[in-house]
């Protein structure tokens, strides 16, 4: 599945954008995925999902730094988009911020709305720090 879908992508990079750069950092996100979810075998559904980071997201909690690296991938992943124009710029944090900073941050947005826990992880994530972060 991963192999398919690295093929897929290889071609449409290719096809569409002719960049090596935009190539290397696609294939890169996707093999980084591969090593580093083995959660997603136990329980694809839990994992992706707001209510299974918000416990994790406490910086009492014993995974709090998974919380921290799944920040950091999914706001490095945003940046890599935004920056070469395929994301609109919706988070704009200082230049000196650290990842345990939005951790905490997409934490007490989970926190405060157990409502949204079934809703992709990412998306909330995402949400947290455009609203924690906004342009102007």
């Amino acid at each position: 599945m991963l192999l398919r879908a690295v093929w897929q992508l290889n071609s449409v990079v290719n096809t569409k954008h002719g960049g090596h750069m935009k190539k290397l950092l696609i294939l890169a996100s996707l093999a980084s995925l591969s090593f580093s979810c083995p959660t997603w075998a136990a329980d694809p559904h839990a994992y992706g999902t707001g209510g299974y980071w918000s416990q994790r997201c406490s910086p009492a909690d014993a995974e709090h730094s998974r919380c921290i690296d799944y920040i950091a991938g999914t706001y490095d992943a945003y940046r890599t988009m935004q920056l070469n124009k395929m994301a609109p710029p919706i988070i704009c944090a200082p230049d000196n911020i650290r990842y345990p900073q939005f951790a905490e941050v997409y934490g007490k947005f989970l926190r405060a709305h157990p409502e949204l826990h079934p809703q992709p992880a990412g998306v909330l994530a995402l949400r947290s720090l455009g609203l924690a972060f906004p342009c102007k």
